[in-house]
């Protein structure tokens, strides 16, 4: 699957910007196989909960929310796109 990931440093803000992108499926078709999706938003909040996964033997299912987790504990943001969905978080601190 094609994809491409971005990083870079603002030291003087002391930030990180990273950002990766695919053109996979999407969260929803790769939900479905396992439980009931109802939409891509639906997908979205499933995959944003700890121990949600496609499949046992595909992953650990903290992809995603470990992401949010440790964005949101750094005051940083996420920004999640797929499908018709797109999850946009507020920085804190």
């Amino acid at each position: 699957m094609p994809g491409a990931v971005y990083a870079q440093t603002h030291p003087r803000e002391r930030r990180l910007d990273v950002a990766i992108v695919d053109v996979g499926r999407g969260i929803k078709a790769s939900l479905s196989e396992t439980r009931q999706v109802w939409s891509h938003g639906d997908a979205l909040t499933q995959a944003l909960q700890r121990g949600v996964t496609r499949g046992r033997e595909a992953g650990m299912g903290n992809g995603l929310a470990g992401t949010h987790e440790i964005a949101a504990r750094n005051r940083g943001r996420s920004h999640i796109w797929t499908g018709d969905a797109v999850l946009r978080s507020s920085r804190l601190g």
